[in-house]
């Protein structure tokens, strides 16, 4: 029986002994602004609900030693309410953040790099991720690729109209 709530989905119930290959996705825009104010808008992990789309919310940040963030996150898509937890494993200013995220049977490795081109930037924002079950792997992996497509398209493009708008 449906109640029409979305079900929430917790890495406690996965199992990690079987791995799908990594499957990813990659966009790129250019953005009027200087890198330096693009790194410090994306580095802030709190501003992922400005650019993110879905419900998306951002809580427990901890600055790392290595200058990167670990945080909590919950968004509502595709009526799942998903959720977990990122952790910046690289992060060279004005260069480059690379996340890792464990969340519901999916591990993400996620790219942002930063290239200044005079008063501009390209920005690159890569994902990838692989599904932790050993029969529907593939499926997840592929639905998850489709939607990401175009979340990562929405992501760059909201990115690109609010500091082109500061």
């Amino acid at each position: 029986m449906t109640t029409g709530r979305p079900r929430t989905i917790s890495a406690a119930f996965v199992s990690l002994r079987e791995v799908t290959a990594m499957t990813g996705l990659s966009r790129d825009i250019v953005i009027h602004a200087p890198v330096s104010a693009v790194y410090a808008f994306v580095d802030d992990p709190r501003h992922q609900a400005e650019i993110y789309p879905g419900d998306f919310e951002v809580s427990d940040v901890q600055e790392l030693p290595n200058g990167g963030h670990r945080n909590h996150w919950k968004t509502q898509e595709m009526g799942i309410r998903w959720e977990g937890d990122a952790v910046d494993v690289e992060h060279v200013v004005d260069e480059r953040i690379v996340s890792k995220t464990k969340m519901a049977g999916i591990d993400t490795t996620q790219s942002w790099i930063f290239e200044p081109r005079g008063d501009e930037t390209h920005v690159t924002l890569r994902m990838q991720y692989a599904a932790h079950t050993p029969v529907i792997g593939k499926v997840i992996e592929k639905a998850f690729a489709r939607g990401e497509a175009s979340g990562l398209e929405r992501i760059l493009d909201t990115l690109k109209n609010v500091l082109e708008a500061a």
